[in-house]
């Protein structure tokens, strides 16, 4: 009983209503007076549709009995203490008063005069009854006297010393205690007491009262909930017996676990214990359902804002959607989602980059992002590039519907060689294109990049914001090889003639919070006034790198060969009216998650006459 009371103290397990008048049932191994039984009677799935890793109802019925009987409970032997003894067992010897025995004392030294010499070792004797125990001497006369025959009942006993003439008292110890001073008590024979059984008694069967139970519910013999019931009696009979029963009903939420299919769920009812009820077999129920994937992923482009130009690093990036209204789904790196891109030839299919990314996490009714770094090759040449990309190839993600796993998609692809305008020739007046309204374009259409992505840390999912940014400066001066040079004290810029030349240099600085996930700034563009600042091939100029370091390029035109000695120059050619001659610089190719970042500087010098305002026709004379 005292196990089974432990039991119910350390588990919530607590049902009083089995376990009334257990100290007497238990206590020394009678017949149980109580008993009582939980039936699992019935589980029903709640849900139309259960999802994987989603939450679905459940509802289970539980029946219960207990019930109390009366019994004859036999109480333990009691002791009853001897009361002549007080429960010691022992009395007081009569004979000496419980002192044990006497001192005999005497003070007539053997030797003294008129005494007769010793004969033996002592001068006198005394001689004790054995029967009472007084005391008879030789010698000196008789005291003591008693009413036995001293011949047949006494001892002899040596008093003194004749040498010394001492005197010496002598202890005579009773006979009757053996010199104890007790002796045993005759009423228990020295037990001091003795046990008797007390007579049987009726214990009248008592109410079960209420308490609590355990509830279980499993998924495929995993306990996913477990809840403590209240146990409310809801009918009673008394008779012989005091029996109580009732059903209870339990609804819960549960969620599906990972993976679909089949799988079980089941209901247990005072499971740990089931073993001490009328009915050990009766305490579950069990039933299958059917889980569905809970996502349906979806994967799209985004579009890049730039052309890929040839011999450049290019980013393309993709958004994986984990939204769909039919459930939701983690997708965690147990998932293994992966995303596998391809660069193919438009033309021939040939697969021309192809790079891989796997454990890509999204939460549930989100999105994230995967991007991919390629080097489209130089030798390309077809005017546009396919793009594919596929995920979750290895099905590590469960899903309704796989047919929309993969997008496939074409961006432009652009000359990226080296671009230089052609020399310039005589011509006094501007071509027909000539726009002589269009201003330096100076606004880039993304000079500051930011991107999103879920990544998993701590086992949960955290939001990574990365970006990226370009700025530049522009300074246009005039060659030291040219003719005609001026300064405007107002702008403190340098005045030229056209058909002289100008030379630039361009500083770009960089920022980025991640250099892993962006390309390096690849290059800076000079677009001219006469070309009306277009970037077609050709009617712009590729401008060399000459310093870079982590954060920072400098760029300047390439050597002309068509100049007087190879110098960094770009010849204005002789029609570009009087006024200020800008150059627009766009610096670009930085390419990051979200785009191509690019940024366009300006600056100008100023033209005041052509380079024929330098030079005098003279006729030769006779």
């Amino acid at each position: 009983m005292k196990k089974l009371r432990k039991v119910c103290m350390c588990f919530l397990l607590v049902i009083s209503l089995c376990f009334i008048q257990s100290d007497f049932v238990f206590a020394y191994n009678q017949p149980s007076a109580a008993s009582y039984d939980f039936e699992c009677s019935e589980i029903k799935v709640l849900s139309d549709t259960i999802r994987e890793e989603n939450i679905f109802k459940i509802k289970a019925s539980f029946n219960y009995y207990a019930k109390n009987n009366g019994y004859w409970y036999q109480p333990s032997d009691q002791w009853v203490t001897c009361t002549d003894c007080g429960g010691s067992g022992n009395k007081q010897c009569p004979s000496c008063n419980g002192s044990g025995g006497v001192w005999d004392k005497d003070d007539i030294p053997c030797n003294a005069p008129g005494q007769p010499r010793c004969q033996s070792s002592c001068d006198g004797w005394d001689y004790q009854c054995t029967q009472c125990g007084h005391f008879q001497t030789s010698n000196r006369g008789q005291r003591n006297y008693c009413a036995h025959v001293y011949t047949a009942h006494q001892k002899r006993i040596g008093r003194c010393s004749c040498e010394t003439g001492e005197t010496k008292d002598v202890w005579l110890t009773c006979p009757s205690c053996n010199g104890s001073g007790t002796i045993s008590c005759p009423s228990c024979g020295g037990s001091g007491g003795h046990y008797e059984t007390p007579p049987m008694q009726w214990i009248p069967p008592t109410r079960p009262s209420s308490g609590t139970t355990r509830i279980d519910f499993l998924v495929d013999g995993k306990i996913i909930s477990s809840k403590d019931v209240e146990i409310q009696i809801n009918k009673e009979t008394v008779n012989s017996s005091w029996e109580v029963w009732g059903t209870i009903n339990v609804e819960a939420e549960l969620n599906a676990g990972e993976n679909i299919g089949i799988k079980n769920v089941e209901a247990h009812i005072n499971w740990d214990y089931r073993n001490r009820e009328i009915n050990t077999s009766n305490n579950s129920k069990s039933t299958n359902i059917n889980v569905i994937p809970a996502t349906n992923l979806q994967v799209e482009m985004i579009e890049p804002n730039a052309s890929y130009p040839t011999d450049t690093d290019v980013i393309t990036t993709y958004r994986i959607i984990n939204q769909d209204d039919i459930g939701a789904l983690n997708i965690r790196p147990k998932h293994n989602l992966t995303a596998i891109f391809k660069a193919l030839n438009s033309t021939t299919n040939d697969v021309i980059s192809t790079s891989k990314v796997e454990g890509i996490v999204i939460p549930e009714q989100g999105t994230n992002i995967v991007y991919f770094k390629w080097h489209v090759p130089k030798e390309y040449r077809e005017d546009t590039i396919k793009l594919q990309c596929e995920i979750n190839t290895t099905k590590g993600v469960n899903e309704t519907n796989y047919s929309d796993n993969i997008v496939v998609n074409s961006n432009d692809v652009e000359n990226g060689d080296i671009s230089s305008t052609p020399d310039t020739k005589l011509e006094l007046q501007p071509p027909s294109s000539f726009d002589r309204s269009l201003q330096a374009p100076f606004e880039s259409d993304l000079t500051y990049a930011a991107w999103e992505e879920w990544k998993w840390e701590k086992d949960w999912y955290v939001k990574k914001t990365n970006s990226a940014s370009l700025s530049a400066t522009a300074n246009i001066t005039v060659d030291v090889h040219g003719g005609y040079t001026a300064n405007n004290t107002t702008t403190g810029k340098q005045i030229t003639r056209s058909g002289y030349g100008v030379n630039s240099k361009v500083i770009a600085d960089k920022i980025t919070t991640n250099s892993k996930m962006v390309t390096d700034v690849q290059r800076c563009y000079a677009l001219f006034k006469e070309f009306n600042y277009t970037l077609k091939y050709g009617n712009y100029r590729t401008l060399e790198p000459t310093y870079q370091n982590a954060n920072q390029t400098t760029y300047e035109f390439y050597k002309n060969d068509a100049s007087f000695d190879k110098c960094r120059v770009h010849f204005i050619p002789v029609w570009v009216p009087d006024g200020k001659y800008s150059i627009s610089y766009k610096v670009s190719d930085y390419w990051t998650p979200a785009g191509m970042v690019s940024y366009y500087a300006t600056d100008y010098i100023i033209i005041d006459g052509s380079m024929y305002n330098d030079w005098n026709t003279v006729r030769g004379g006779s």
